[in-house]
């Protein structure tokens, strides 16, 4: 068993460092890239941790990480950790007004990028070093000391109200006390496999990582087309005898449906663990955990500006599982005061803005004391002398000492995962040239199915269109936060104080008036049968052969729909990852029939070798036969 982990230790980084002299051949990383022991994983992170030093990297120094899914890009993460930096994760999926926004803001000197995305995002004065490299010739620094429990450990941002992003800064202290309980309520045993499937964006992967890395366990890494695909997905983890996953509740949803397809699979599942969405036990999620004796999930709350305060564990027949589970307790050292708008203690079953105080804080909003003062408060009800961090949150205390989330205290919302802030979005609607006013809500289609809707008043004598301020927003957003529809109104309803009065926004229809492209009627029979499935299940009365599926609204939980009817309205194999990369159905029709084609061509071809051997074969006999009767024969 590894040496108990504690609070003691300050830093997750010292953590690591002790195991690797334990477990240094045992497998760190596997999956998707091939496996790398604990021994080749530091020995790698320390090249390139030397080489961050040697340009100046040193505790609290910001490092921008710009880099696809890979094997390394996580040893980057430990590098920029051994160096005593911070991390700063821009996901290359970013539009670039957005990721040159976060690479300015954050102040780092070094951008650590892939060859293949050289020149996609640069600065004046930053340096660019390629984790894609060889670093062998690299020496490690004898001098290295351990950053304090007091140092930036990484900055990660998120929606920001002003029509930019803020950046949370989390020091080493809360992410330490976070694992330390993390691997005593829940130990991963060494050799234990967690699959890598958070972006290193969502705070969430620093569990991941670390939750693993600290106890000798193994981290399973996936591709992005991997990462897409449930039923792919599963088989994935059936192989690879994942024994934990961190999960959003959309990303859990799908998994549990496409296991309805997949129903020879077994899996080695000990532990799920979701977060960032409220969850629902819905029918496939039950019936799949009836397929996973002893797997427990855990239902964990918490903000990026605490990460993890609360959890809750479900466990045995998940026939009883209530459909709203709560979030549960605090964490170990976590404290949790629910108070009403005048900061007063509420009482048992009364709802109350959830206020977070304790070891699990951080820092507050890089560059930004305003934000950070407005949101880290000092004033504290009766009794309670801390610094407290203001969710936002709703919930209420049952009577089993549970906390029961109940929504939002303002308009933030969470959709697939990410937390907006309507209010940055209206900003940047508001920026266009044509738009005097603007105003963003989330609307929930169906159970669980949250969109966005924008709308606005133009501007005197202008004229612009839904397609038009969509893709304004793509601009500059990222794709979680673009309006799925956007309404041109006359005027905002407001309030009688003034306010935009939210509730009395008309309803938006999610179809064609929202796209560009004119209307092309489908010209095949395959693309006509393509259209008839997507107009069900996106309800749709028109569909064109040139719109887009996610333009109309469509979702990765309703395209695995409608790659499991297309599987059997074609009757053939098909991949998520392809309905993703053909989200038209021009270029879905024209790459089925290709594929087709192909194969078309290669049975033909293979009818064509079998009936040359039959006739050669029945050439020999004629032969052998015409033999017999030749002279001198017998």
């Amino acid at each position: 068993m590894p040496p108990e982990t504690t609070e003691a230790d300050a830093v997750v980084i010292v953590d690591v460092r002790l195991r690797v002299e334990t477990f240094a051949d045992l497998p760190a990383l596997a999956g998707v890239g091939g496996e790398i022991t604990y021994r080749t994983l530091y020995q790698r992170a320390e090249q390139l941790a030397a080489i961050l030093h040697h340009h100046g990297i040193t505790r609290n120094a910001r490092v921008a990480l710009h880099a696809e899914r890979s094997p390394e890009s996580v040893i980057a993460v430990l590098a920029v950790l051994l160096a005593g930096g911070a991390y700063v994760p821009i996901d290359p999926t970013y539009p670039q007004d957005r990721r040159a926004y976060m690479l300015e803001s954050c102040g780092a000197r070094v951008l650590l990028t892939q060859r293949a995305l050289h020149g996609s995002l640069s600065a004046l004065g930053v340096i660019e070093i390629f984790i894609d490299d060889d670093h062998s010739h690299a020496v490690p620094w004898s001098s290295l000391k351990a950053p304090s429990a007091e140092d930036l450990a990484y900055v990660i941002f998120t929606s920001g109200s002003t029509g930019r992003p803020k950046g949370i800064a989390m020091p080493h202290g809360p992410l330490a006390h976070l694992i330390a309980w993390q691997n005593r309520v829940s130990p991963m045993q060494s050799g234990g496999r967690t699959l890598q499937f958070a972006s290193l964006s969502f705070d969430v992967s620093f569990q991941e990582l670390f939750a693993t890395w600290t106890t000798g366990g193994c981290l399973v890494l996936i591709n992005e087309r991997l990462r897409r695909d449930p039923s792919a997905l599963l088989r994935f983890l059936s192989q690879e005898r994942v024994e934990r996953l961190y999960l959003p509740f959309v990303a859990l949803q799908q998994l549990a449906e496409s296991a309805f397809q997949a129903p020879g699979l077994s899996w080695s599942l000990r532990e799920i663990i979701t977060a960032g969405e409220t969850l629902r036990i819905t029918p496939a999620l039950r019936a799949w955990f009836a397929r996973l004796p002893g797997c427990t999930l855990v239902n964990q709350y918490g903000p990026s500006e605490t990460h993890v305060v609360t959890s809750h564990d479900l466990s045995g027949d998940s026939v009883l599982w209530p459909e709203l589970p709560p979030i549960g307790k605090p964490i170990t050292g976590a404290r949790v005061h629910l108070l009403d708008a005048d900061q007063r203690p509420v009482a048992e079953g009364e709802p109350g803005e959830l206020y977070v105080g304790g070891p699990v804080l951080a820092q507050g909003y890089l560059g930004r004391d305003d934000l950070t003062a407005e949101r880290f408060v000092t004033a504290a009800p009766a009794g309670v002398d801390e610094r407290l961090y203001r969710t936002g949150d709703l919930a209420r205390l049952n009577t089993n000492g549970d906390l029961e989330f109940l929504g939002r205290a303002d308009d933030q919302v969470k959709i697939r995962g990410f937390r907006i802030e309507p209010g940055e979005i209206e900003a940047v609607l508001a920026r266009h040239e044509a738009v005097a006013e603007a105003a963003v809500v989330a609307r929930e289609f169906a159970p669980g199915d949250l969109r966005l809707i924008g709308y606005v008043v133009a501007r005197p004598g202008a004229h612009p269109t839904p397609a038009i301020l969509r893709a304004w927003c793509a601009a500059t957003l990222a794709d979680y936060q673009v309006p799925s529809a956007v309404a041109v109104l006359e005027r905002l309803p407001l309030t009688p104080s003034g306010k935009v009065d939210r509730r009395a926004l008309p309803a938006v229809a999610i179809d064609r008036t929202q796209l560009a492209a004119a209307y092309q009627a489908p010209t095949t029979d395959l693309e006509r049968r393509l259209v008839a499935v997507w107009c069900e299940i996106l309800r749709q009365s028109e569909i064109g052969r040139d719109d887009n599926f996610f333009d109309l609204g469509g979702t990765s939980l309703l395209l695995t729909q409608v790659h499991e009817r297309l599987g059997r309205e074609l009757g053939r194999e098909l991949t998520i990852t392809l309905l993703f990369e053909h989200p038209t159905v021009r270029s879905l029709a024209e790459n089925l029939a290709s594929d087709t084609a192909s194969v078309v061509a290669a049975s033909a071809t293979v009818r064509g070798i079998q009936q040359r051997n039959a006739l050669l074969r029945q050439q020999q006999q004629l032969r052998s036969r015409a033999n017999q009767f030749k002279p001198g024969l017998r």
